[in-house]
């Protein structure tokens, strides 16, 4: 017998972002994306206190990492996905 696993949607694109650190600024359309990453531990969570300062961060968080091991592309998305969110509550 074969079992399958369901997962949430949030559970989905925590997988699919492949990164090991979010910054986060929670806020309520974004809470079950929240709710996921306190129920596992293999993405490290960083607080920040604005949306601003939360991409401000990944930017500088894959800056340093480009020196270290290479390009990756996720302080780009976070960065995205910040400003997407600051112009939806304008």
């Amino acid at each position: 017998m074969r079992t399958t696993e369901r997962y949430t949607g949030a559970a989905v694109i925590l997988k699919m972002l492949g990164v090991d650190t979010i910054f986060r600024y929670p806020s309520g359309a974004i809470m079950p994306i929240y709710e996921e990453l306190f129920r596992q531990s293999r993405i490290r969570r960083v607080l920040v206190r604005h949306e601003a300062g939360a991409a401000h961060a990944a930017q500088g968080y894959e800056r340093d990492l480009k020196d270290q091991s290479g390009p990756r592309g996720s302080g780009l998305l976070l960065l995205l996905a910040t400003v997407a969110g600051v112009v939806d509550d304008a």
